[in-house]
């Protein structure tokens, strides 16, 4: 995905949010983020799957049992006590997931780029040289299936948490999903992200920004090694 957010108008979006909240007061707007703002390419592998999801499970209900005791006092007192009352619940559903995206580098991990998702992969292109230059990028240097295992798990995720909505009413418990996947893909694309490091109190912190057009909110990423 080519560059579509210049270098000025990254410094404009940072500067607003530096303004703002926690960092209103801090140091950091004293940096010259012109020198310290970099458009860096990263690269992920992105993963496509059609599942068949069967799960089954028991769903409670609540419901309120009256209770008359006594006090301390042997004053006689009531107590609306929650119960559950539970049953047996079954059921399928498909599901296709298109384009998990996860981080083929190991210096950023999953979930620090997870804060600045989603990248419009609409507008990914053909893969052109062209398009690194003057930028810095960095290299695939995860396995495919290490990867393939981290889409895995976002998608059993996923599935577990719609299987769970299927099945509770107020409640649930052994809930149990059986998965088979179908039709599963991957490909490699690079991204581009405008990353801003500099040292906070001596803490190593990286601001983050995807760098593509519409509303944009600027991350920190707490990272301890350099890019």
């Amino acid at each position: 995905m080519p560059f579509q957010l210049s270098k000025q108008e990254a410094l404009d979006i940072f500067k607003q949010w530096i303004g703002k909240g926690f960092w209103n007061d801090s140091s950091l707007k004293e940096l010259s983020l012109a020198d310290k703002l970099e458009g860096h390419y990263i690269p992920f592998f992105t993963f496509d799957c059609h599942t068949y999801n069967h799960w089954e499970g028991y769903a409670g209900t609540y419901y309120y049992e009256t209770i008359r005791t006594k006090d301390a006092n042997g004053k006689e007192v009531t107590q609306n006590i929650q119960r559950t009352r539970w049953y047996w619940r079954e059921g399928s559903f498909e599901r296709f997931f298109d384009d998990i995206l996860v981080c083929g580098n190991k210096r950023i991990t999953q979930e620090q780029i997870n804060t600045i998702y989603p990248f419009n992969l609409q507008q990914v292109e053909l893969f052109n040289p062209e398009y690194l230059l003057g930028w810095h990028a960095q290299a695939f240097d995860k396995a495919l299936s290490d990867t393939f295992n981290a889409a895995r798990d976002e998608i059993d995720n996923r599935v577990h948490q719609e299987a769970a909505q299927r099945l509770a009413d107020d409640t649930y418990k052994d809930l149990s999903v059986q998965t088979r996947y179908t039709s599963e893909t991957f490909k490699q694309v690079i991204l581009p992200v405008w990353l801003c490091q500099y040292l906070l109190k001596g803490k190593p912190i990286i601001l983050s920004l995807m760098a593509k057009p519409g509303p944009l909110v600027a991350k920190s990423l707490c990272l301890p090694l350099k890019l």
